[in-house]
């Protein structure tokens, strides 16, 4: 996985944030991205957090409609291990 893909995400985000359309972050998005994994948007989501942008927990809740649909029909499936094979870390 790629940070700069990452940033990309943080930064389209943060444009959000700031106020920008989702008409123009979503073209932005299309440019770059084919399909985004769930795992990116967490740590794109955590990356926000956790920055000096001043982006809070209660700031990405807010926005979690607007970027649900901005990433709506790109989210990548994620292949989870099958639990029943042997040597499964449950076991």
């Amino acid at each position: 996985m790629e940070n700069n893909r990452i940033q990309i995400l943080k930064e389209i985000l943060l444009d959000l944030h700031h106020g920008a359309s989702p008409e123009s972050v979503q073209e932005r998005f299309n440019q770059h991205f084919r399909g985004v994994s769930a795992l990116e948007i967490s740590m794109m989501e955590h990356e926000l957090m956790s920055s000096e942008d001043g982006v809070t927990f209660e700031d990405v809740m807010s926005l979690c409609n607007v970027h649900a649909n901005l990433f709506k029909g790109a989210i990548a499936d994620v292949e989870v291990a099958d639990a029943d094979q042997e040597g499964h870390p449950v076991y």
